[in-house]
């Protein structure tokens, strides 16, 4: 009986470890969370520029098929209002209207590491923000509390050989699977900026940050978005997905 307590006390500890997802999973995750049926929301988005002048916008969102689709649509203020940013096949080809101008226009490869609207966000982040797995490989490299939450640590690297940043560290919450944190370095490996989100309620049983925050750490801009409403129980129509409706 004796030499059986060291193999129990060896199998307790050594199952929790073999159960731990590896990086890879851990993505599919976050995609899993993110990658709802179908989602409409209207939010504040606020640009703060290195100046600490700001500009405000309301944006509304759709997104269908675990994002593989998704559509923003600038509402306020009336300079802007109507402008529309169009993102298919999961962020590959993104669309853009244009409302002062009235002109609709494809976003080349080339030009994705733009800023959308001035903000800190650029075209590579809209594409990435609705397919980690394809984006990234991914690293576990610890688990660790950040803001009161376990969370694991994940290193990821891009996948596309254009993309703007070299590396990612991103903290995941091992509970909703939103990553709550993502620190970006440039392709010279110094900190670049950092994505925060906060405040994740969960609605019709779905985890939903309802606030997000884009820091750039090397000039103090500040990009923030906070949800006035979201709903998930929308039946939105492939339609709405399409480039030749864009302005209309």
């Amino acid at each position: 009986m004796q030499r059986l307590i060291p193999l129990v006390v060896a199998l307790v500890f050594i199952a929790p470890a073999a159960a731990e997802l590896n990086g890879a999973q851990i993505l599919d995750k976050i995609d899993e969370a993110f990658g709802v049926d179908g989602m409409w929301s209207v939010a504040t988005e606020v640009i703060t520029t290195p100046e600490g002048e700001s500009r405000t916008f309301t944006i509304e969102s759709y997104t269908k098929n675990g994002n593989e689709m998704q559509l923003m649509r600038y509402l306020k203020p009336a300079s802007v209002a109507g402008t529309t940013y169009l993102l298919l096949d999961y962020g590959d080809d993104i669309w853009a209207y244009f409302a002062d101008t009235d002109r609709t226009r494809q976003i080349a490869a080339n030009a994705r590491r733009r800023t959308v609207m001035g903000s800190n966000m650029t075209y590579e982040d809209l594409a990435v923000s609705s397919n980690y797995a394809d984006s990234y490989s991914a690293e576990r490299l610890r688990s660790e509390e950040y803001a009161g939450v376990d969370c694991y640590v994940l290193k990821l690297i891009p996948r596309y050989s254009d993309s703007a940043y070299s590396k990612l560290y991103c903290w995941v919450d091992r509970v909703t699977w939103m990553p709550l944190r993502t620190d970006y370095y440039d392709s010279s490996g110094e900190l670049l900026k950092r994505f925060l989100l906060r405040d994740i309620r969960t609605v019709d049983g779905i985890p939903t940050p309802y606030y997000y925050e884009m820091e750039g750490l090397q000039d103090g801009s500040v990009t923030s978005m906070t949800i006035i409403k979201v709903r998930y129980d929308l039946d939105i129509p492939d339609s709405l997905f399409s480039v030749s409706s864009l302005g209309k």
